[in-house]
């Protein structure tokens, strides 16, 4: 290779992907709304006692219980049709995600969960993320809360503070107590005995200059009175008891000066799939006595400024995984279900980075799966071809010289029809695993990848290796000092050049940009 030249910084992630649409496509990237999905379900478990919530731009599911089992995970999605998992939906994870029974809310640029339930114990944890990214998304501790623990108690941003108001210890003391903070970490009581009496399982909305809270339950009775507030301190009751059906655990929002409740219900024997409407608490409208969505309680609901989003949820006879959406209230809109699961999908949970590659061949898109080897013509309907003779190894699936290959540090195989392969000798190249492939005029070439060693430092390679027959293969000489060696670069054959864009190194991403005519 005789010239490379570094062109631009970026960010890595940003321009790999760009480069992979850029190759597959064939010419510029147009970045549109024109995509269809064709395969995908909803994720997250069923679950109930969960949080919904609109953060930076996205929706936010967290925790939850299926009755018998807490949940955890922590879920995101732009518009609730399809979720993208952040932290494991196992319960496990306690230093890194919230569980049940916790309320959940967007205040100073961070999504706070307070309270709630580990698999272990009731907690007196005040949580914060600030930063949504799948490789850290973590609720850093930020204060273990003065009102110790706390379960059911509700959460609501007013006035530029943080409140926190009622809920129980999880054995059998209820709390009208009102808290607020200007930052999460310090934090005075408003009131330790609001004029409402002691309860969990209430909803609280805010119009911006008041907080409304309605209905919960105290272990005895289940409420459905209306109180207000202009200061956390003073409660006014609007209704004693709204026309609406007592209730806990049901679903609240306040959209476009509206506030909304939506299900609930005093136990999971007696749930309700209802909609009011209020806009000063007092007289409430029924929008809906039936939604179609079934009745339940422990929903989460939450808003983005334009519509209603209801996820989860259970009764006394399962507990629900859907998403519903609406703007007003009387028409809900099934979300995130109209796609079937994909065909080679079996439900058991897999890291798709190691055990899935995807190349078009010939008039044909193949997938490689675990060991399977699916087709479609049309990217809908997909056959299995059968199984692979390599197995679940990472590896790096290319077209070249009219066959498919596969490579990895170990082993070579070609297909002539992408089903039936044929075992090459090992490649000669150190790198592991981790490398990348390309073709470029006329040679198929490896660029990247981690180096042998097992040491407690990760070493990694910028050997490049060409071959014009997939059999005989040239280190080609060293390249500038400044491309150092990176694991899973982005590496394609685009305009008349070979592209080296972004890669993983020790301590973060590669941002640099290279190319050579050849």
């Amino acid at each position: 290779m005789s010239r490379e030249t570094r062109i631009a910084k970026f960010p890595a992630s940003l321009v790999c992907a760009a480069v992979i649409v850029s190759a597959v496509l064939g010419g510029p990237i147009a970045w549109a709304s024109g995509w269809e999905a064709v395969y995908g379900a909803t994720d997250w478990s069923p679950r109930a006692w969960h949080q919904t919530t609109y953060f930076n731009g996205s929706y936010y599911l967290t925790g939850g219980s299926n009755g018998s089992s807490t949940i955890g995970g922590l879920w995101q999605s732009n518009d609730g049709n399809y979720w993208t998992p952040l932290i494991a939906d196992d319960g496990n994870d306690v230093e890194r995600e919230v569980i049940e029974g916790h309320s959940a809310v967007t205040f100073d640029g961070k999504l706070w969960a307070l309270g709630g339930t580990s698999p272990y114990s009731y907690n007196d944890t005040i949580r914060y993320l600030n930063q949504p990214d799948p490789a850290i998304s973590q609720f850093a501790l930020q204060a273990s809360a003065p009102w110790g623990t706390r379960k059911f108690g509700q959460a609501v941003a007013f006035a530029g503070k943080l409140w926190f108001i009622g809920g129980f210890d999880g054995s059998s003391t209820f709390f009208n107590d009102v808290w607020s903070s200007p930052d999460g970490l310090n934090w005075t009581q408003e009131t330790a005995s609001a004029a409402w009496s002691a309860r969990a399982g209430h909803s609280v909305v805010t119009d911006g200059s008041t907080m409304y809270l309605m209905g919960g339950w105290n272990g005895v009775s289940t409420f459905n009175d209306v109180w207000a507030s202009t200061d956390g301190i003073s409660w006014v009751m609007v209704t004693p008891a709204a026309p609406w059906a007592v209730r806990t655990f049901a679903g609240a929002a306040y959209l476009n000066g509206i506030i909304y409740i939506a299900g609930g219900g005093p136990d999971a024997a007696t749930t309700y799939n209802d909609v009011w409407s209020s806009t000063d608490g007092t007289t409430w409208t029924q929008e809906t006595a039936n939604a179609p969505w079934p009745a339940r309680f422990g929903v989460g609901m939450a808003t983005n400024g334009t519509e209603l989003l209801l996820t989860g949820g259970a009764n006394n006879t399962q507990s629900y995984n859907d998403t519903w959406a609406s703007t007003d209230g009387v028409t809900w809109t099934q979300r995130g279900t109209s796609l079937a699961p994909a065909p080679w999908d079996d439900g058991v949970p897999t890291n798709p980075a190691v055990v899935s590659r995807s190349v078009r061949f010939g008039a044909d898109l193949f997938l490689f799966f675990r060991d399977e080897i699916w087709s479609t013509p049309d990217g809908t309907n997909w056959t299995l071809e059968g199984t692979n003779p390599w197995g679940e190894t990472t590896g790096q699936i290319i077209e070249f010289n009219g066959k498919l290959w596969h490579l990895t540090a170990t082993s070579s195989w070609s297909s002539m029809d992408g089903v039936n392969w044929t075992a090459g000798a090992a490649p000669p190249w150190p790198q592991t695993e981790a490398f990348s492939a390309a073709v470029f005029q006329g040679k198929l070439w490896v660029f990247g990848g981690y180096l042998p060693g097992g040491g407690p430092v990760t070493t990694y390679s910028n050997e490049l290796w060409s071959t014009s027959d997939g059999v005989t293969w040239t280190l080609m000489p060293a390249v500038p000092a400044g491309l150092g060696g990176r694991a899973n670069p982005g590496f394609v054959s685009y305009g008349g050049r070979l592209w080296i864009i972004g890669g993983d190194l020790q301590y973060g991403p590669a941002i640099e940009t290279w190319f050579s005519p050849d």
